[in-house]
């Protein structure tokens, strides 16, 4: 082989050598690169699942669930606001608020009856029988202000704003109970409720809790505990009481068994027996409190009952109330969202199940029934007041559901967030069409009138619409020289029915505080829709014209106005030798116009 072969083939196994070796580099290098991929891709995959776990987690209810709570407290915070606004929105001006209306179903009660005759009736009239029993020594011992007797309404309505919120937070989202408790707390019909001298807010609250009550004692079946008796006997207590307060609950009251003998069969409940115990205990305690006072005065309750029928305006004017406002859109929108919101509220919790069923059941009673004034929006409404909660409840499910719909891939923060801006701004367009702007109005000293309370809806007030037509002397107007609210100015004859007392008109016209000025003790003995002038009763929102000019001054009254022209409906006799009596005692009038007879006092 010459040199020059020798070379090629050298040349050729080089070539071949150095391909061997790159064809190896060319594979390590493949196989790193496949390694690097595949490790590469097992972190990007494993930050991917990662970052969707997470997102996940935050958009989940559970996570939101514990959003307040997981930044101290914050829900607690929130509740605490809503719990002062309640407070604020219930108390505003109330020890300057007059009697009016029902309210004197339970002070003629007290006035004209001893305790032992009002523990064996209901009344014609409404009034509480364990209010009558709490007032009656108060009353001996110390004396009733008009404050006095709304107390335990008040209490229960402001501890409202964050019992029945807490009462459904095992269930629901703390930004669902949130936007509850601000419901609440500025509801106008629950607020009315409790500034008022009736049992509604009591027995309201008191469903609330008797529910909570039976939930603790069941719940702990399905977890294959035993039934716990301590709070199932609460419960037959307090159902009992509040039957005892207002039979209209009733219906209410009992419709849990109906869920628990249906458990029961199922084997997924308490034991039958268990349930047949419970409610034998329930029977007895109501028919302990019950059967005195229906057994006695039955024609108390049959008297009221196939006068009056639900109407569909009975229905319509009843939405407006619970929704507190006088637009119609409005109560449209408040009803879609709680379309949306009454599947998933019925799912979840136990207590708004008994609540529906058992207000479907009371409508049921009142459609059977008919009691006198039912066709009314205001006492159908008040009727079902502890249904109003659960409608709220399915508001704020629905408004939170639909925030979260459009806010599917935004963060937690957001899904917070706008929630509760939403239901601000919705307030904030809410409020000029609710009762608000002329009840928390000051000079306003009968709030409880049915001029605001009848019908939130102004057209559909049948009081504003006689009370327009009444006559009103041009003297009230003269009071509008004064300062506004400076001036307290006394009427007779005072009238409790206040569609018979255009009160509301003429502290509007006069922009002055006006309360009543009681005949009792001066021109006539007694009268109806009146107290005493003696130490039971410690009114601080009317005066006496028996106590002379000197005594009326001394109780900071300004003004005496004798209003011979009063009445709308023409029910109340007129009292001529009351206006005798005043010109008598008090001498001529400073001013008068053949309609009004007007003193100056001070």
């Amino acid at each position: 082989m010459d040199v020059s072969q020798r070379n090629d083939s050298g040349t050729h196994i080089k070539k071949h050598v150095l391909a061997q070796a790159a064809s190896r580099h060319n594979g390590c290098l493949q196989l790193a690169t496949a390694h690097y991929n595949r490790r590469a891709h097992f972190h990007l995959k494993s930050l991917s699942n990662a970052i969707t776990s997470a997102r996940r987690r935050l958009l989940s209810n559970g996570s939101m669930q514990s959003f307040f709570r997981s930044r101290g407290q914050f829900f607690w915070v929130i509740l605490t606001l809503c719990f002062c606004l309640g407070a604020y929105l219930r108390l505003h001006n109330v020890g300057s608020q007059v009697l009016v209306g029902d309210e004197w179903h339970l002070v003629h009660r007290l006035t004209y009856y001893p305790l032992s005759e009002s523990m064996r009736t209901f009344g014609y009239a409404d009034f509480g029988i364990p209010l009558a029993v709490l007032f009656t020594p108060i009353m001996n011992w110390v004396g009733l202000s008009e404050t006095t007797l709304r107390v335990p309404m008040l209490l229960a309505g402001i501890a409202s704003v964050v019992i029945i919120p807490v009462v459904f937070r095992p269930r629901f989202d703390d930004r669902v109970l949130a936007i509850l408790s601000l419901l609440i707390a500025v509801s106008p019909f629950l607020i009315s409720y409790a500034r008022i001298a009736r049992t509604y807010a009591l027995t309201a609250l008191g469903v609330y809790v008797a529910f909570w009550c039976l939930q603790r004692a069941t719940e702990a079946v399905t977890r294959g505990e035993k039934l716990r008796w301590r709070p199932a006997v609460s419960y037959a207590v307090l159902a009992a009481l509040i039957v005892w307060t207002h039979p209209i609950v009733g219906p209410v009251m009992v419709t849990p068994f109906a869920f628990l003998l249906w458990r029961s069969i199922r084997g997924v409940g308490p034991k039958l027996w268990q349930v047949i115990a419970l409610g034998a205990l329930t029977a007895i305690l109501m028919a302990v409190l019950l059967l005195p006072p229906l057994l006695n005065d039955m024609k108390a309750l049959s008297a009221k009952s196939a006068i009056d029928s639900i109407e569909w305006q009975t229905l319509v004017g009843a939405a407006h109330l619970w929704f507190g406002t006088d637009s119609g859109l409005i109560v449209v929108v408040a009803l879609c969202m709680m379309a949306l919101g009454l599947p998933i509220v019925w799912a979840r919790s136990d207590i708004a199940r008994w609540v529906l069923a058992g207000s479907a059941l009371t409508v049921a009673a009142l459609l059977l029934a008919r009691p006198w004034w039912i066709n009314m929006p205001l006492a159908f409404a008040r009727y079902l007041l502890p249904l109003l909660p659960v409608l709220l409840l399915a508001v704020a499910v629905g408004l939170v559901w639909c925030c979260d719909r459009f806010l599917r891939m935004s963060a937690g923060l957001a899904r917070s967030v706008v929630p509760a801006l939403v239901t601000l701004v919705s307030l904030g367009l809410w409020w000029p069409t609710s009762p608000h702007p002329e009840t928390l109005r000051i000079p306003n000293s009968f709030t409880q009138d049915l001029w605001f309370q009848l019908d939130y809806r102004i057209e559909k007030n049948v009081v504003r619409n006689a009370v327009k037509t009444a006559p009103i002397s041009k003297l009230w107007a003269g009071f509008a020289t004064e300062l506004v609210g400076s001036k307290t100015i006394a009427v007779a004859p005072f009238h409790y029915a206040t569609f018979d007392w255009p009160v509301a008109m003429w502290e509007s016209t006069s922009g002055q505080r006006v309360i009543p000025a009681y005949l009792w003790g001066s021109c006539v003995e007694t009268r109806h829709g009146e107290v005493p002038r003696d130490s039971r009763f410690k009114f601080n929102s009317a005066a006496y014209v028996a106590a002379g000019k000197q005594g009326l001054a001394a109780q900071g009254v300004d003004y005496l106005v004798y209003q011979i022209v009063q009445q709308i409906n023409d029910v109340n006799p007129p009292l001529p030798q009351c206006e005798a009596w005043v010109r008598q005692n008090f001498g001529p009038p400073d001013v008068e116009d053949g309609s009004v007879l007007i003193w100056k006092l001070r």
